[in-house]
């Protein structure tokens, strides 16, 4: 006959040897969803070894041919999925920004001016000038953020934007709404330009709803909602409401506090550039890719999504394309 103490061993070790199958089911599982997860991700990464001019990478953006074209501390390059092809403009230049126009000439803007490409030449349309940023309206015009201002080019009139209509000195991104308002990321916070007014939303006039006043990055999401990269975070602005992000309110969900780039995919995913890796947001959770996961440089300052919604980040040490 068992003692009572033998039961006893007999039925603690049974709940013993459950939790331990258990658990160990829990590990295979999650092993098994990680290494899906794993196994669905490819990197490939480019440097000046491939073929690309610089390895610091400030720009890129997607012809109609599916060309990439990257912006770096050394000219431009061209790749075609296969090739690559570097322009240096005959000069040493950082290219910060290009757009592409309705006749797919290429717009530069550089440390050096700002530089037209046509496939055929380079032309040099302001010379010795700090270009941060371009963009092209809805009606063609193109917009400059310059070193100590902001110009439009309307056909051959150049149109200058100044302290006098309460503008900065540093313009540091420019994009456009589905109403053609035109938005400005500068060192004074975000502004709006109606074609009238400007509007200037900063810490002072948002109740601190804007996480800093040095806006580095800006997106517009198909809900018109704007997405604003700060020094201290991603804030998101619906027309009313201010929401911030940041590695604390995160749970270090987002990479980053410092945000370079934004962008979005077919799916509505934000993607995140910043100092510590680019994170991706659906709206409910956050993921992170750094060097450890196939990232070449936690720097990464511009993002480009293709047709096959592949993406490709440009860092401080080069490019690095994802497959998901």
């Amino acid at each position: 006959m068992l003692s009572s103490q033998c039961v006893i061993n007999t039925k603690t070790m049974k709940r013993q040897i459950i939790k331990l199958i258990f658990s160990t089911l829990i590990a295979v599982a999650a092993f098994s969803c990680n290494k899906d997860k794993i196994n669905t991700l490819k990197w490939t990464n480019y440097t000046t070894a491939n073929g690309i001019g610089g390895n610091v990478v400030n720009a890129i953006v997607i012809d109609s041919q599916g060309n990439k074209w990257f912006g770096t501390n050394n000219g431009v390059s061209k790749f075609d999925g296969s090739n690559w092809f570097t322009y240096n403009m005959n000069i040493e230049s950082s290219v910060k920004s290009i757009v592409i126009d309705t006749l797919g000439n290429k717009w530069c803007g550089s440390d050096r001016g700002i530089v037209k490409f046509d496939d055929f030449q380079w032309i040099f349309v302001w010379n010795d000038i700090l270009v941060n940023s371009l963009t092209i309206d809805a009606k063609g015009k193109i917009w400059f953020g310059i070193s100590n201002g902001l110009w439009k080019l309307d056909s051959a009139k150049w149109v200058n934007f100044t302290h006098e209509d309460g503008l900065t000195d540093y313009f540091y991104i420019i994009t456009t709404d589905n109403q053609d308002i035109k938005w400005f990321g500068t060192d004074d916070g975000l502004k709006k330009f109606d074609g009238t007014l400007w509007t200037t939303y900063n810490k002072k006039n948002t109740n601190n709803g804007l996480a800093d006043p040095k806006v580095r990055a800006l997106a517009i999401d198909a809900q018109n909602n704007k997405w604003i990269g700060t020094y201290a975070g991603l804030t998101k602005f619906d027309g009313t409401q201010w929401t911030t992000y940041n590695t604390k309110n995160t749970n270090k969900g987002l990479a980053n506090s410092f945000v370079n780039t934004i962008n979005f995919d077919v799916h509505g995913n934000i993607w995140v550039g910043t100092d510590g890796g680019v994170s991706k947001f659906d709206g409910k959770q956050w993921t992170t890719y750094t060097e450890k996961d196939g990232l070449i440089n936690n720097r990464v300052i511009s993002i480009a999504i293709d047709a096959q919604d592949n993406k490709w980040f440009g860092t401080y040490g080069g490019v690095s394309e994802l497959h998901e």
